[in-house]
C-alpha cells in the first residue's frame, strides 16, 4: 500500500521534499497523522500534492477526514481554480459522516464562486443552516467576481436586512460591484455605509472606495478619500495615480 503511495507522490516529493520519502509510513500510520500531513501540506502551499494525499486516504484507508482538513482542501481547490477537483472534495464531504461547521460551509461556496460556478455557490449557500458575514460576503464576491452585478447588490441589501452587519471584506467586493454598474448614486450610498461601520477606516475599504471613484471620473471624490487615509499602502497610491493618468 505504501509502495503504491510512493509511486504517486514519488515526483511532488522530489521536487518539493515536504517529508522524507522513506519516511512516508509515518505520515499515514493513523488518522490524526493523515489529516495533519494533509493540511501541513496544504499550509505550504502544495495544493496537488495535498490533493494527491486525500485521494490516497480516500482510496486505501478507512481514515475520516476532519472538518478543518476539509476546509483546508477545499482551499486548495480555490486557490488552483479548480472546480472539477472542488467538487470532487465536496461530494466526499456530502457522502461522509462529517458535520460541517460554519467555517466549512463558508469555505464551499467561495470556493465555487472563485471557480466560476455561482450556481453550486448558490445552492450550498441556501442550504446553510447558519449564516454569518463571511458567508455573505462569499456570495457577494463570487456574484462580483463574476460580472453579476445587481445579484451582488440584492445579496447586500439581504444580509443588511437579516441583521449581518459587513465587514471591510464585504465593502470591498460590494463596491468592486457597484464599480462594474458604473452608478455613482449607488456609489455614495455605500461610500455613506463605509463612514458609518466600524470597518470604514480599514484600507480594503478604502482603497475600493477610491478605485471606484477614479472608474467613475469622480477625481475630486477619489482623492478626499486619499487625503483621509492616515498610512497609505501601494494600491491607495496606485489607484489615485491610475485616476489622474486618466484626466491625461
Amino acid at each position: 500500500m505504501i509502495r503504491n503511495l510512493k509511486t504517486q507522490l514519488r515526483f511532488t516529493f522530489y521536487h518539493s521534499q515536504p517529508i522524507v520519502q522513506s519516511n512516508a509510513q509515518t505520515y499515514f500510520r493513523t488518522e490524526q497523522f493523515g489529516n495533519d500531513y494533509i493540511s501541513s501540506l496544504c499550509k505550504q502551499n502544495l495544493y496537488n500534492e495535498a490533493l494527491v494525499a486525500f485521494d490516497f486516504l480516500q482510496n486505501n484507508t478507512n481514515f475520516r477526514i476532519r472538518p478543518s482538513t476539509y476546509a483546508d482542501l477545499i482551499s486548495a481547490c480555490s486557490s488552483l481554480r479548480s472546480l472539477q477537483l472542488g467538487r470532487k472534495v465536496h461530494d466526499h464531504i456530502l457522502s461522509s459522516k462529517c458535520q460541517p461547521d460554519v467555517v466549512l460551509h463558508n469555505h464551499i461556496p467561495n470556493m465555487y464562486g472563485k471557480c466560476g460556478s455561482l450556481e453550486d455557490a448558490r445552492m450550498v449557500f441556501d442550504e446553510m443552516p447558519q449564516r454569518n458575514v463571511v458567508s455573505w460576503t462569499a456570495m457577494i464576491a463570487g456574484c462580483s467576481q463574476n460580472g453579476q452585478e445587481n445579484d451582488a447588490i440584492e445579496l447586500y441589501i439581504q444580509m443588511l436586512q437579516s441583521g449581518v452587519m459587513p465587514d471591510q471584506f464585504t465593502f470591498g467586493s460590494i463596491i468592486r460591484a457597484c464599480s462594474g454598474l458604473c452608478c455613482v448614486g449607488l456609489g455614495r450610498q455605500l461610500h455613506a455605509h463605509v463612514i458609518k461601520s466600524e470597518h470604514g477606516s480599514h484600507l480594503i475599504s478604502q482603497n475600493a472606495l477610491i478605485a471606484m471613484y477614479t472608474k467613475f471620473d469622480r477625481i475630486l471624490d477619489a482623492w478626499n478619500v486619499f487625503s483621509s487615509i492616515a498610512r497609505k499602502d501601494i494600491t491607495s497610491w496606485g489607484s489615485m495615480i491610475a485616476g489622474f493618468s486618466k484626466l491625461g
